[in-house]
């Protein structure tokens, strides 16, 4: 996100679209949980020859969109080969969900 007087919303409408050719931009977004996060990595400066750590802070918003029917297909982005649907229920048995999101779904699903 390089603008910061979009909504937050917008953003994730444009970057879902274009991850997956899915358009959410009419449906109903509800937003689970919002956290931040910190990730310290080592950088290296090539002409100066020195290595420094460095620290990046991200906004990581979960959200939920309804309505949508899993038969619409996916179309894959320019980062990922294959997407798939996954059953909301079985979510906390897949091998790809984090541990962190399938926290936020478990509370979902128990709240329903």
């Amino acid at each position: 996100m390089q603008r910061f007087d979009i909504p937050l919303e917008v953003e994730l409408a444009r970057e879902v679209r274009e991850e997956t050719g899915l358009d959410i931009s009419r449906q109903a977004t509800q937003l689970l949980t919002s956290r931040i996060n910190e990730i310290k990595m080592i950088r290296y400066q090539k002409y100066l020859r020195v290595k420094y750590p460095v620290r990046r802070q991200f906004l990581w918003n979960t959200y939920l969109v309804n309505g949508i029917k899993p038969k619409i297909k996916l179309v894959p982005g320019d980062d990922c080969q294959k997407l798939i649907w996954v059953p909301l229920n079985k979510i906390k048995n897949y091998p790809n969900v984090s541990s962190g999101i399938s926290e936020i779904l478990n509370g979902l699903s128990n709240e329903a």
